[in-house]
């Protein structure tokens, strides 16, 4: 599946549920036929995406943005970090740039309602 994101500036926007903005967001990511929107901090650290989690692989290293990021707690998210260790991945969380996905072996997004 060759999904394409498209890179946005996005922070410290929140709605009451204090999560980022990413119902608009996604919607514009889709109207100029995009699959997601990657969502950033204000000094650049990649949170998530619109609708989803970001996950990205380097070798058998699974990152991920860190909740101090402000990132939603995702369900599927914590299944993933439970379960990833036992299938051969060291999982680090933390606060990350944008060249780290860009330069990941790849990218996963998680999301319990897509």
């Amino acid at each position: 599946m060759g999904g394409r994101l498209v890179w946005i500036l996005f922070g410290g926007c929140r709605d009451q549920s204090r999560r980022p903005r990413g119902r608009g967001t996604d919607r514009a990511a889709r109207r100029i036929e995009l699959d997601d929107a990657l969502l950033l901090a204000t000094d650049g650290t990649v949170l998530e995406c619109a609708t989803s989690n970001v996950w990205w692989l380097r070798g058998d290293v699974l990152r991920t943005p860190s909740l101090e990021t402000g990132i939603l707690a995702g369900v599927t998210r914590a299944h993933l970090l439970r379960l990833a260790p036992g299938a051969g991945y060291r999982v680090e969380e933390g606060a990350w740039p944008l060249s780290e996905v860009v330069g990941a072996d790849e990218v996963i997004l998680s999301s319990s309602v897509r």
